[in-house]
């Protein structure tokens, strides 16, 4: 049986997107999450183990029903990244650099709560699935909001500059995203429900059309020895592997 190494407050329910929302481990061990502030609906990003209580790095944003982000990364200079989406506000908020809305942000994992985020990119519109290459470039695949698209691209550039996910009208709602080398990826999805191979060519992501778990709804990850581990709302999974 599982035995939690943390415990944060949250709001959620099944009918939105709150609740913890990301988890990243930095180098000195320090487990670093984000959630929504049960006191007050508000992201925020903090240390939570080996902390006696949450110490938190960052206070963000009054969350919304959808479309907040809150998937974490940890970039090749050790800053915790971070996705938040559009709060379902006004999208011309993406150019506002005053507001963290439609960006991907870099945060200083010993930062105090009212740090000034650092803008790596803005124009997305929930860029909730975050991964870095092992050569530290920063990716992101986007959800999709009205009809805007699906799309990955690098976390570093523009959103306008990425590339759409899907072709053929699918819809997958990335959910996870995992480095497997400098231009391949795992994609998970909360639609498509399994983890797709991606491959970088010419700078550009794209569905490979190859499976590698047939099954993952919430989140993806690689251990050393090559597996994949995938999530599903109430289990954990090994799949063979991914190579």
């Amino acid at each position: 049986e599982p035995e939690p190494v943390a415990t944060v407050q949250t709001l959620g329910s099944e009918d939105d997107q709150r609740g913890l929302l990301g988890l990243v481990l930095l180098p000195d061990s320090r487990l670093v999450a984000s959630w929504t502030r049960s006191s007050d609906n508000r992201l925020v990003a903090g240390v939570v183990f080996p902390a006696a209580e949450a110490q938190l790095i960052w206070e963000g944003p009054v969350s919304a029903d959808r479309a907040n982000g809150g998937g974490l990364a940890l970039s090749a200079e050790s800053e915790v990244l971070i996705g938040i989406g559009d709060l379902l506000a006004d999208p011309n908020l993406a150019e506002d650099e005053t507001v963290p809305n439609r960006k991907i942000l870099a945060l200083g994992p010993n930062g105090l709560p009212d740090q000034l985020p650092k803008i790596l990119s803005t124009g997305w519109n929930n860029p909730f699935a975050i991964a870095v290459a092992p050569d530290g470039t920063p990716w992101v695949a986007d959800n999709s909001a009205g009809d805007n698209p699906e799309r990955i691209g690098r976390a570093d550039r523009p959103a306008s500059e990425a590339a759409a996910l899907s072709t053929d009208g699918l819809t997958i709602a990335p959910s996870g995203l995992v480095a497997l080398g400098s231009d391949r990826f795992g994609l998970c999805g909360y639609v498509s429900k399994q983890v797709e191979e991606l491959k970088v060519r010419e700078g550009r992501a794209e569905r490979t059309g190859r499976v590698l778990a047939d099954t993952c709804w919430t989140s993806v990850a690689a251990l050393p020895d090559g597996r994949i581990v995938t999530a599903t709302l109430d289990e954990i999974r090994v799949a063979v592997s991914a190579t």
